[in-house]
């Protein structure tokens, strides 16, 4: 109600002004049509929310007010240099369709429009032809009038109203469409400040998601497939991204990434990039070696011959059907890690410099998350590597015990580095049996696991009972390593009584599967982790275990969830191990298969798994 109310105001004003200048030229019945007109004309176009809306109220109230025959809206491109018809009422002949798009710089009725800020008219044929030769046999109505469609010198385009016969344009025609044109000129302007507006927010909002997304912990190429499938349609209509290889010389560029809003040219953009998967394409080549962004609005034939290097790779990319594009450098601390590219396939809205700004946004944060995800992958395979060096490759023969290990990292990096086991011979034929999870991870949590598991394993040759092992190791800890902290389970299992004796440092308990197929959890002796507090006194427990048994010591990784109690957990593990009665490496396999399978790790797993009685099996 509130916008009907104000184009009536408005629409009053204009129409009072109006009346002033059309008073003594018109009758009175005509100047209350064209006075009813304009208003209708300007309640419409208050109303109007886009281009379309705004010629379409121009069409269907100037027409009856004028009472003409045909009408055109000419508007500017973004560039302002052609003038592009994007309205008509009249049917488009053969001869009209090379003037859908035509210069501002040639002299044509439009142009001089707005080079006078003036109305041009002609009353004939002969008088258009004579005044505009290269209109010379376009088929058009006999008589114009065209307004220039300006306001405060900025250019929008020109409004003409046509009449079937010949007839002599007076004031009224002129001055009608003049005003006509003037409420048409900032009802577009209006139009495209909120459309400016609607694409800042979507891009703001786009930035925002692609900002959640690049802080994930990634792969680079996963993560700029996903920002590629964001950034369109909000961008362009295509995106394709390239990412340098670190190890060349020489600038390569591999593509890593390409997405578009249209199925078939997705597929399209796939075919191309299995074709060539490294760019040849020397604007994308330019770019990631100057780091300057580069803009073209139009995709010539030239542009086009220069990109594709001519023959069948061009005509593969001309069906794509581009007729904008940009491409920026992905840019982190100094260092192009690639490029950007955006396509357009709508020639009347080609790429402009919000594109590219937005583009050059998007891809300063690309480069940074593409960086950390390199550092990370390095850190993490630095940690994985670091990790598995300190673990056994093989375990030490033991007359009555056959073992076996496991060893899985952590899907992230602030997940690797700090879950380990040990298997120690001791005096008597007994077995030291430990695993251990240093809090705390990367590559430094795995310095320190290493330095706790070496320092346990010599401290289990030297001391006999495993409350005085870890009484021992938690002094050292708490010692030479004040920042760490570890749970640790270490357990002394003894074939020929058949006993286990263990202690528990703040560790998951040790679970116990009887031959039959029972299974039982060691949760005795449980107290404070390792390098917590140095007067803490160790206590221990024994079990008795039936010949057959297996032991079972692993991490948290394998067990614990975020969406699930740790009860939970120890209750899948134990019920895995019911009547599962296989060897210790096959074992191990089918546990980490059944609790894990495929999905992504947040933890480390270390897993240890020892048979009381020797079996035939490869470890």
């Amino acid at each position: 109600m509130a916008s009907n109310r104000t184009g009536g105001a408005v629409g009053g004003q204009a129409a009072e002004l109006l009346a002033s200048q059309l008073a003594v030229d018109l009758p009175p019945d005509l100047l209350a049509d064209r006075l009813a007109g304009l208003q209708v004309l300007t309640s419409a176009l208050l109303q109007a929310r886009d281009v379309s809306a705004v010629t379409d109220a121009v069409l269907e109230t100037g027409l009856p007010a004028l009472r003409a025959d045909e009408a055109w809206v000419c508007l500017l491109d973004p560039t302002g240099d052609f003038f592009d018809v994007v309205a008509a009422t009249a049917a488009v002949s053969e001869s009209v369709e090379t003037w859908r798009r035509f210069p501002r710089n040639a002299s044509t009725p439009a142009g001089d429009s707005l080079d006078r800020n003036d109305v041009v008219v002609w009353e004939s044929l002969d008088e258009r032809d004579r005044a505009y030769p290269a209109l010379r046999g376009t088929e058009v109505a006999q008589a114009y009038v065209v307004a220039p469609m300006a306001v405060n010198g900025n250019e929008v385009g020109a409004l003409a109203f046509g009449y079937a016969q010949a007839r002599r344009i007076d004031t009224a025609d002129r001055t009608f469409v003049r005003a006509a044109a003037d409420q048409a000129t900032q009802a577009l302007l209006r139009a495209r400040l909120l459309a400016e507006e609607q694409r800042a927010h979507r891009w703001q909002r786009f930035l925002s998601e692609a900002s959640l997304l690049l802080s994930g912990t990634l792969y680079s190429d996963d993560l700029l497939s996903q920002v590629a499938d964001l950034a369109v349609p909000t961008l362009a209509d295509g995106c394709v991204l390239h990412l340098a290889e670190e190890a060349s010389e020489e600038v390569q560029l591999r593509t890593v990434a390409a997405s578009h809003a249209d199925p078939q040219r997705r597929q399209q953009l796939d075919e191309l990039v299995s074709l060539q998967p490294v760019a040849r394409n020397p604007y994308i080549l330019e770019v990631a070696a100057s780091g300057e962004s580069l803009l073209l609005p139009t995709i010539t034939d030239e542009v086009l011959e220069r990109s594709t290097g001519g023959g069948e790779h061009q005509q593969l990319v001309s069906q794509l059907g581009v007729t904008s594009g940009l491409c920026v450098a992905l840019i982190a601390h100094g260092r192009t890690l690639g490029t950007l590219t955006l396509l357009s396939n709508d020639a009347d809205n080609p790429l402009g410099e919000a594109h590219l700004a937005a583009a050059e946004d998007l891809a300063a944060r690309a480069a940074l998350a593409i960086d950390n995800a390199r550092l990370y992958d390095r850190e993490r395979r630095f940690a994985e590597t670091l990790q598995r060096s300190m673990l056994p490759s093989r375990f030490p023969h033991t007359e009555g015990v056959i073992c076996a290990g496991r060893y899985r990292p952590a899907s992230q990096l602030h997940a690797v580095g700090g879950d380990w086991y040990a298997v120690t011979p001791l005096d008597d034929g007994r077995v030291g049996l430990a695993v251990g999870d240093v809090a705390g991870h990367g590559p430094a949590a795995a310095t320190a696991m290493g330095t706790m598991r070496n320092g346990l394993r010599a401290l289990t040759t030297a001391i006999a009972g495993p409350a005085e092992v870890l009484d021992a190791l938690n002094r050292f800890v708490c010692t030479y390593l004040p920042d760490d902290m570890a749970t640790v389970a270490y357990l002394v299992l003894d074939p020929a009584r058949a006993t286990v004796t263990y202690a528990n440092a703040g560790h998951l308990p040790p679970l116990v599967c009887h031959p039959s197929g029972g299974t039982r959890y060691l949760k005795d002796a449980l107290q404070p982790p390792i390098g917590v507090d140095p007067d803490i006194s160790y206590t221990e427990a024994s079990s008795s275990i039936a010949d057959g048994s297996t032991l079972v010591l692993y991490t948290d990784g394998l067990i614990e969830r975020r969406d699930a109690p740790i009860d939970f957990g120890l209750e899948n593990l134990r019920r895995a191990c019911e009547g599962h009665a296989t060897p210790p490496p096959a074992r191990c396999d089918y546990l980490l298969d059944e609790l894990i399978g495929d999905e992504p790790l947040c933890d480390d797993v270390a897993l240890l798994v020892a048979d009381l009685a020797a079996r035939q099996a490869d470890s």
